[in-house]
């Protein structure tokens, strides 16, 4: 029986290979359901019970005679370059977008001091908060355009930005947040090229004028009745953990909000870069003291879930909670936890243990010159004390290992990041292996580091 075919491969046969301006004017065909399946793997999140809604007018935006006419100056092209429609894994944005892409501008960036990371932000060099958002969303497009627009509008709120595109492909909405509480919609646009392209010319116009000043309410109204809590309550019950000791935190206001953060830094977490992910790790100042700050985005429509992001945060929280004689010491002080904007993220806060040696090896200039021998042999009695209380960290990596020289000079290493532990009965043989592990991987990551930082 003949293999069936990667459905990739088959709506790629159908897409257009043409000149840029051909292909704008092109409508872009349906993305068939196998490939929407593929992109998301989890259930969609549940918009409407976790982001703030309304709270801005609406009006159109009457864009077309404008775009028609940016689109007149485009340079045309006399050969064809290849199909600008191709959707490549998760980065489809990416690759229609980098071919409106001027100097000084890129697509996503560690060195954004933003949490807000929809499916894509285009970045000015020089500024921290992304210009233009993208939210792209297969399933609620557009039968429920005023849903994906709250949440567009709940972004721009935190990053400040004024240019934004909801977008499913075939039809794309280019807005523009002209006040605070007001929020332009263009009509439906047939083609994504035209409406990047444009809503990108949009953004660069409004060079010089100031972001909009970010804005957060913090608490949806009776949160305590939300389903999000339930299913936080749930997947606390599937880990074996007390869900009292989450839940009931995670719902307490303490005031913590996001513009109470200061000299935000985002933190690389993988080597190959958080664009696109659903977690994000920033270092910042709050109430006077370094702090980390981990948070999720529920609303994310890339390969994540509502129960996956609780799961992991219920098990970071009691993973620490069942570290706390040796929190400050071997593992960062957990500060604080729960939901930020509705519930639209859920969020951890840790004193700041250090800087990974992940960080160090993607900015060699936040390099700390010790002895590698000497962070792998603290880091060792670090995992000796985390395993001691039946933790195995599972995916120890060198984004894992954080250091910093303390007053009197001396070289002070914690490992942090419980998101995928292991709680479980010590000495069985599960436990033996799930522990192997954890050292075979710190070795093997100390041990790259070493071959690193020779080279810097």
């Amino acid at each position: 029986m003949a293999e069936e075919e990667d459905p990739h491969t088959t709506f790629h046969k159908q897409l257009p290979v043409a000149t840029l301006k051909q292909t704008m004017k092109m409508p872009y065909p349906e993305v068939p359901d196998a490939v929407k399946k593929r992109l998301v793997s989890e259930a969609l999140a549940p918009l409407g019970e976790l982001m703030h809604r309304g709270g801005y007018s609406v009006r159109s935006w009457d864009i077309p005679a404008v775009m028609d006419s940016w689109f007149e100056q485009l340079p045309d092209q006399s050969d064809p370059t290849g199909s600008f429609f191709r959707i490549y894994g998760w980065n489809y944005l990416f690759y229609m977008v980098k071919v409106f892409c001027g100097e000084g501008e890129s697509f996503g960036s560690l060195q954004s001091g933003t949490i807000a990371r929809p499916e894509g932000c285009l970045f000015r060099h020089g500024l921290d908060a992304p210009v233009l958002l993208f939210l792209l969303d297969f399933f609620n497009l557009p039968e429920k355009l005023e849903l994906v627009q709250d949440r567009l509008v709940n972004y721009m709120e935190i990053t400040g930005a004024r240019v934004g595109v909801l977008t499913n492909l075939s039809s794309s909405w280019p807005c523009y947040r002209a006040a605070a509480d007001e929020l332009l919609v263009s009509p439906r646009v047939d083609n994504p090229l035209m409406a990047f392209g444009f809503a990108m010319e949009v953004a660069r116009s409004l060079h010089g004028l100031p972001l909009l000043t970010p804005e957060v309410r913090s608490l949806l109204p009776k949160l305590d009745y939300s389903p999000v809590l339930e299913i936080l309550g749930l997947v606390c019950k599937q880990s074996n953990i007390d869900p009292r000791k989450i839940v009931d935190k995670a719902v307490t206001d303490d005031g913590f909000k996001f513009e109470d953060l200061s000299d935000v830094e985002t933190l690389p977490l993988h080597r190959c870069g958080n664009t696109n992910r659903t977690v994000v790790a920033v270092r910042a100042k709050y109430a006077g003291q370094d702090v980390v700050v981990k948070i999720r985005d529920l609303t994310s429509q890339f390969r994540a879930g509502t129960n996956f992001a609780l799961s992991r945060l219920a098990l970071e929280v009691d993973c620490y909670m069942k570290l706390r004689h040796i929190q400050g010491s071997a593992v960062p002080k957990l500060l604080s936890w729960g939901f930020l904007k509705g519930a639209m993220f859920v969020f951890v806060m840790m004193s700041d243990g250090g800087i990974s040696e992940l960080e160090q090896w993607s900015n060699p200039s936040k390099a700390i010159f010790s002895d590698q021998e000497e962070t792998l042999r603290q880091a060792m009695e670090c995992l000796r004390e985390i395993h001691k209380r039946g933790i195995a960290i599972y995916d120890m990596n060198t984004s894992k290992v954080v250091s910093k020289v303390d007053e009197a000079g001396k070289l002070r290493v914690k490992l942090v990041g419980f998101g995928r532990a292991r709680v479980m009965q010590v000495l069985s043989q599960e436990w033996y292996e799930a522990t192997a592990r954890d050292l075979a991987l710190l070795k093997k990551a100390c041990h790259e580091l070493k071959k690193n930082s020779e080279k810097f």
